[in-house]
């Protein structure tokens, strides 16, 4: 019982420490949404979106207005005593028109999908730009700690270089060591201190490139992550270029046939005031209303046009007013049919040119294609290749491990030297320093999954 109380304690600590750690990476990862590049691609979504919707609102409207006055120059005799000159109306007018768009086809539709495939493309780059910056920072990350550890690692071969130098000095006193044996001491201790001032360097340089990602975020340990597959993202935009040319062809297919629109205006009255000669005032009522239909050719075919108008008139106080005309007053709406010749037939050069943009976008999505066979086949075997590193590593790790304890027991048993126990506390520093080596590599390779098949981590670990 006390056994499974441990293991479960155990496991308990476990999650909550992967909790902590899965935690600590997405606060860490979140500092990036500030990054300029970031903030530019979000910008250019949210732009195209707002493109995008645009296209759908189906209500517009617009409003007018103006103000009318009419002055007739007149003679003294036809006027009455007093007047020079008379104002005959004094009008405001006020119109309000609202448009509506219930069907989405037509050309509409079709820039409604070069939006759509526009937003798509920056969504793309915008998980490019994120996926990127997130291998690059944990990668930045990485790179710290492996500089730390390997500039303790120099420290540590410096000191048992100087100790190997040292016996080897004293054992040439005693005639047990060469001038060889001497010469290659002091260049390994030679070869120490330009590692560990490399080493100190490259930490520094490493956390400079850390902190211009991250600013003063830590990381802590670094998770461990699984490499990732799916599209990559060169394929999805040549196969978003292959649907905007597809887009093309049917606009220009479109051209060549007629174009039929409607519009209706809704019956709208206003108010008139009207002054006669007398100078008697009077107010006037209005209202239009009119149906129009036309079918608008772009080749030489027939067009049509309809018109219907349906205007009323009231005037305060007085009877309806008469239409005027020559017999025409109950005539409303007007009929023509006729024959368009406002396109020239280069209608058809404009769909020999979309249908070869379509080919050439169908063609380079094959390409495209084609070398992203062997970019995932690259990718593949650079974490097979970085994978077989780390297990040599660790497996020459393992034997260092083991050539210092022999050593350390030979030495017990007067079988071996001080200076062989040195010289394996140094090899086995180096094995160290391959194994970090050999960790950093695969960690480079399965972050070059997520940056080659745009996937953030960070969408990853969700």
């Amino acid at each position: 019982m006390k056994r499974l109380l441990t293991l479960a304690l155990f496991f308990s600590l476990a999650l909550a420490q992967e909790a902590e750690g899965l935690q600590n990476l997405k606060s860490f990862l979140g500092t990036l949404q500030t990054h300029p590049a970031i903030v530019a691609s979000a910008s250019l979504v949210s732009a195209s979106r707002a493109q995008r919707d645009a296209i759908y609102f189906p209500v517009s409207g617009e409003l007018s207005g103006g103000y009318n006055r009419l002055f007739v120059d007149t003679t003294d005799a036809t006027l009455p005593p007093g007047f020079e000159e008379s104002e005959l109306s004094n009008a405001f007018q006020f119109s309000a028109t609202a448009r509506f768009r219930p069907f989405v086809f037509g050309d509409i539709a079709d820039l409604a999908k070069q939006r759509e495939i526009d937003l798509a493309k920056s969504q793309l780059s915008y998980r490019e730009t994120l996926a990127s910056l997130e291998a690059q920072a944990l990668e930045a990350a990485a790179q710290v700690g492996l500089a730390q550890s390997s500039y303790e690692l120099a420290k540590e071969a410096l000191d048992l270089s100087a100790s190997v130098l040292s016996i080897t000095e004293t054992r040439l006193e005693k005639g047990a060591a060469s001038d060889a044996d001497l010469r290659t001491a002091q260049a390994n201790l030679l070869e120490a201190q330009n590692s560990l001032r490399s080493a100190e360097l490259n930490l520094e340089l490493a956390r400079r490139g850390l902190a211009n990602l991250v600013g003063e975020a830590n990381l802590g340990e670094m998770p461990k992550l699984e490499p990732v597959t799916g599209t990559l993202p060169d394929v999805s935009r040549a196969q978003l270029d292959a649907q905007l040319a597809s887009v093309g062809v049917g606009n220009s297919q479109r051209g060549l046939f007629p174009v039929g629109q409607v519009s209706y205006t809704l019956p709208i009255a206003h108010e008139e005031t009207v002054t006669d000669a007398l100078g008697n005032e009077s107010q006037q009522k209005a209202v239009n209303s009119e149906l129009s239909l036309s079918l608008e050719s772009r080749t030489l075919q027939p067009s049509l046009s309809y018109s219907y108008q349906n205007p009323k008139q009231t005037v305060a106080g007085f009877a309806a007013q008469p239409q005027l005309g020559l017999g025409l007053a109950d005539l409303q709406g007007s009929l023509s049919i006729g024959v368009s010749l406002s396109i020239s037939p280069d209608a058809l050069a404009q769909l020999e040119a979309a249908n070869a943009q379509l080919n050439a976008a169908q063609a380079r999505l094959q390409a495209t294609q084609d070398g992203a066979a062997i970019t995932e086949l690259t990718l593949n075997n650079n974490l097979e290749t970085s994978q077989l590193k780390l297990e040599l590593a660790k497996a020459q790790l393992a034997n260092a491990e083991l050539a210092l304890d022999d050593s350390q027991k030979r030495l017990e048993l007067g079988l071996a030297t001080e200076l062989d126990l040195k010289q394996a506390e140094l090899a086995l520093t180096q094995a160290k320093l391959a194994q970090l080596s050999a960790n950093f590599s695969y960690l480079q390779a399965v972050l070059a999954t997520y940056r080659s098949y745009a996937i953030p981590v960070s969408e990853a670990l969700q």
